[in-house]
């Protein structure tokens, strides 16, 4: 009875083990629909997805992107039922979440009128005019607690719509975003990046704390990426979108 008992417990423990590396054979990804970096408008879902489906491939681990609203991945995540793909680290996420490697960085800055050369080097140009940015979006820190204007729009093309109207100075927003909605729309040419920019945010893949084999799903995913930096495919499919790095 003992004996049936222990080769019970052995079963049971080797079946345990085997579903969870079936279940890391799987990972649902949830991210938001973010041009050029993400979007299911994208050639593969977009240069963010490409590179996670493939860090992942390589080590044997099917990836499958969802697209949601953000409020809805930080529920969905929070939840172990999904990774986020894309996530910046702050404090607050840094207390629930565990993370991969770098995948890319975004720059962060402003987009002003080609005509218009303020000094954004001074405090006093700077409280003059008026700033646009999106609701509720991260501000880099050189720009808290100054004292400037802010507008809020509801997007970054809102903002660039107004800037182009001259009711706005300057745009806050994200590099690689703004470039591609200057160039796909005529109504934006009059606009252009200013030099230098803010500040570079990693962008990085996020399990919760209790998502289960989060580390060797990690250590997975970074193997697969550093591997693509190494063949030159991760700077392929970043040039190819147009990425800037």
């Amino acid at each position: 009875m003992v004996r049936h008992s222990q080769l019970l417990l052995i079963a049971l423990v080797g079946l345990c083990g085997a579903t969870q590396a079936r279940a890391q054979e799987f990972v649902p990804l949830c991210l938001g629909d973010f041009a050029p970096f993400n979007s299911p408008a994208l050639p593969n879902s977009g240069p963010m997805v490409e590179i996670a489906v493939e860090a992942f491939a390589r080590a044997g681990i099917t990836a499958k992107p969802t697209f949601m609203p953000w409020a809805r991945i930080l529920k969905v995540s929070e939840k172990a039922e999904c990774a986020i793909l894309g996530i910046w680290r702050n404090a607050e996420r840094d207390r629930l979440y565990q993370y991969s490697q770098s995948i890319l960085k975004q720059e962060l800055g402003f987009f002003g009128l080609r005509s218009d050369n303020h000094d954004l080097n001074d405090p006093k140009v700077m409280a003059s005019l008026v700033i646009g940015i999106q609701r509720g979006t991260y501000l880099s820190p050189s720009l808290v607690d100054k004292g400037y204007h802010f507008e809020e729009t509801t997007d970054l093309q809102g903002s660039l719509l107004k800037l182009g109207k001259r009711r706005l100075d300057l745009v806050f927003g994200n590099r690689d975003a703004g470039q591609r909605m200057i160039q796909s729309q005529g109504e934006l040419a009059s606009i252009e990046w200013k030099k230098p920019g803010l500040e570079a945010k990693d962008s990085y893949l996020a399990f919760v704390n209790n998502y289960p084999g989060q580390d060797a799903l990690i250590k997975a995913f970074d193997k697969g990426l550093n591997s693509m930096r190494i063949d030159g495919s991760l700077k392929r499919i970043l040039q190819n979108a147009g990425i800037s790095q």
